[in-house]
């Protein structure tokens, strides 16, 4: 997720829209009261699980609440990430014309939105096209946030790859992800030219480590392996499983 690929030392001090003092007290377009600074380790119990309005994942760092005293209900459960606080309100994307804005849910009825880049759905805050919006009397390209921030940094570094991975817009319609072998034309994608590497997006954002309720331990996402150990069927839904592509695996 977005937090968690600004946390990688790699990734860090990317360009962002950082206030000279992000302990300050300030007001967010998408909140109606003044958002205060709060300190993770003193405000929230090891119990309690507060979630960022902005990427709808879970808070584990210093981060922004409403600092209104008023008892509304969107004001009690409203927080944000600093880097999700922090987002561009402009974007400008290859292969469209218009510039994206940020807004603090998608028109849909649910909020729910298919992303322009990697084509994952997803809620929460989104960059959105209001002129196509307007032209078409429908939204039909967003952004969500993570995809944003890969478009900002351009380039990251994938523990798949030796190399750093470019961001790029594939014109190769041979070219097929890494990850998960679907063909990548006219896709986005990261790319090393020069070992012919390339990943869809949806790949560069599965997470390192999964559960599930069948196997106690920590599966681990995996790039290639020993098949007399790991074989080539699905544990889970029994299916054949191509050797070539990326698994989640229980190395215990």
């Amino acid at each position: 997720m977005a937090v968690e690929f600004f946390e990688k030392g790699e990734n860090r001090d990317r360009n962002l829209d950082v206030e000279d003092d992000d302990n300050e007290d300030f007001l967010h377009f998408s909140h109606h009261h003044r958002l205060a600074a709060k300190n993770y380790r003193q405000e929230v119990k090891d119990d309690t699980i507060l979630t960022c309005q902005g990427c709808i994942q879970p808070i584990t760092q210093d981060f922004y609440s409403c600092s209104s005293k008023q008892e509304e209900e969107s004001c009690r459960h409203f927080y944000l990430h600093k880097i999700c606080a922090r987002l561009r309100r402009k974007l400008l994307l290859p292969l469209h014309q218009h510039e994206f804005t940020l807004l603090p849910r998608a028109s849909s009825i649910d909020g729910v939105f298919k992303c322009y880049m990697c084509g994952i759905f997803h809620h929460g805050f989104v960059y959105s096209c209001v002129q196509c919006a307007l032209l078409a009397g429908e939204n039909l390209c967003y952004i969500d946030l993570e995809c944003s921030l890969y478009w900002e940094t351009r380039d990251l570094k994938h523990e798949s790859h030796s190399h750093r991975l470019l961001l790029d817009v594939e014109y190769d319609e041979h070219v097929c992800c890494k990850g998960c072998g679907s063909k990548l034309y006219l896709c986005f994608e990261f790319s090393c030219k020069r070992c012919n590497y390339h990943l869809c997006i949806a790949c560069v954002r599965l997470p390192l480590t999964a559960r599930h309720r069948y196997d106690t331990h920590v599966l681990q996402l995996t790039y290639a392996g020993n098949e007399s150990k790991v074989g080539y069927y699905c544990e889970i839904c029994e299916g054949t499983r191509d050797p070539e592509n990326w698994f989640y695996y229980c190395r215990q």
